[in-house]
């Protein structure tokens, strides 16, 4: 096993060698600034953070994961010239894992308003990946959460990349999109629509125009229903007439077999709790998708030392 020098860090930066696998289930990361850590530890929390021979050690070892525990005080510090240097993890499919998916984008949040020009050029660059891209997306979302006054430029950013629908993938178009919702951006409803309606978006990480509309509020859950419904019976009617097998008995359609909208324990004869039913579950579907395809992105290292 090729050895690692890990000599070149100094304290207290090289206690981040020595904390091993971060527990995951934690509510908030640990307090990193607490062992020492300040503006001027940064360039060598940088060099940790995107460190390739820390990021090649087996996941046994603690060494393998100071990259992580580097690119959270990182956050934790506000360091703005780290921004630049923690996006391009995302262009090393090499290395790129779920851990760091997670993690950049928790990290930006904490850096703040600073890194959103920088994330604007970086989800724009076409040079780059479009995986790379689209992993950058979800940053602007935790920078809104954490700086409620950038709200309104992270809004704007996604709006003028996704305004490049035709042009942009179809999973950038999504994650864009499915980051709009989580945002709330009614404003920018319009634009959503004339992507969907130019099918250029993959449903399966943003869901449909109508699941856009439920999160966004534009439309009732008995609307939601309502148009699964339709488009339901449309699909039937499209398929070719096929001779019914005397024992076969298709069961009546009803809006609460639908796939998005939530089952009793029980059943009635009439739909007269439709009105209580809760907002449809698709959106636990759509989520699902699109951490999967956020996986499916890193194309796999030889070894998965951080599943």
């Amino acid at each position: 096993m090729k050895s690692t020098d890990t000599s070149k860090y100094t304290a207290p930066v090289n206690q981040l060698l020595t904390y091993g696998k971060p527990d995951i289930e934690a509510d908030e990361w640990q307090d990193y600034l607490a062992v020492g850590l300040k503006q001027e530890h940064i360039p060598e929390l940088i060099q940790m953070a995107t460190d390739d021979e820390l990021m090649q050690i087996d996941e046994e070892r603690p060494e393998a994961w100071a990259p992580i525990h580097a690119l959270r005080a990182l956050g934790q510090l506000r360091a703005e010239e780290a921004v630049k240097p923690l996006l391009s993890i995302f262009s090393r499919p090499d290395v790129v894992d779920e851990w760091f998916i997670e993690e950049i984008p928790e990290s930006l949040g904490l850096i703040g308003p600073a890194a959103l020009p920088i994330l604007k050029n970086f989800i724009a660059d076409e040079t780059r990946d479009n995986e790379a891209r689209y992993m950058a997306v979800p940053a602007i979302l935790k920078i809104a959460n954490k700086w409620p006054e950038t709200r309104a430029e992270g809004i704007d950013i996604l709006s003028k990349q996704l305004e490049k629908f035709t042009e942009n993938d179809p999973e950038l178009n999504a994650f864009l999109i499915e980051t709009l919702n989580e945002m709330h951006a009614v404003e920018a409803a319009p634009l959503m629509e004339s992507a969907f309606e130019a099918n250029v978006v993959d449903t399966m990480i943003a869901g449909t125009w109508d699941d856009a509309q439920l999160s966004l509020g534009l439309i009732t859950k008995e609307e939601y229903n309502q148009k699964a419904l339709e488009e339901r019976a449309k699909i039937a009617t499209a398929l070719p007439s096929v001779p019914a097998k005397p024992a076969a008995k298709s069961a009546p359609i009803h809006a609460h077999n639908l796939p998005y909208a939530h089952e009793h324990t029980h059943t009635h004869t009439h739909d007269e709790h439709a009105e209580e039913r809760s907002i449809p579950a698709n959106r636990a579907r759509v989520t699902a998708n699109k951490k999967a395809k956020i996986k499916m992105a890193k194309k796999s290292r030889k070894q998965n030392r951080r599943r």
